[in-house]
């Protein structure tokens, strides 16, 4: 799956890149099980998850960004960025202006 999702990005794929992304699934499949779990938490317990995920994202949308103006990506790239966006002001929305 890796390999196909790659292509379509028009990334090459080696069995190092394959790897790399089964891990970043993983990780994608931890923080959705964190966030899941913990939506029902009050808002001291989901403050300090929303900061670290819209950090993470924040980071994310840079580095993709970058990727897809150097071309390591085709223009689904920009899909990304889209997501990467809307998560970090999402979690932003969170982390910095809900207060109750």
């Amino acid at each position: 799956m890796p390999a196909t999702i790659g292509e379509m990005y028009g990334m090459e794929s080696s069995a190092a890149t394959i790897h790399v992304a089964q891990l970043f699934g993983q990780a994608v499949i931890g923080i959705g099980l964190i966030t899941f779990l913990t939506r029902k938490s009050d808002l001291q317990v989901m403050r300090p998850i929303a900061i670290s995920l819209f950090v993470a994202d924040a980071i994310g949308l840079v580095v993709e960004i970058k990727d897809v103006l150097n071309g390591v990506t085709n223009e689904m790239g920009w899909s990304s960025v889209a997501l990467f966006a809307l998560l970090a002001l999402g979690f932003g929305y969170f982390a910095f202006i809900k207060k109750e």
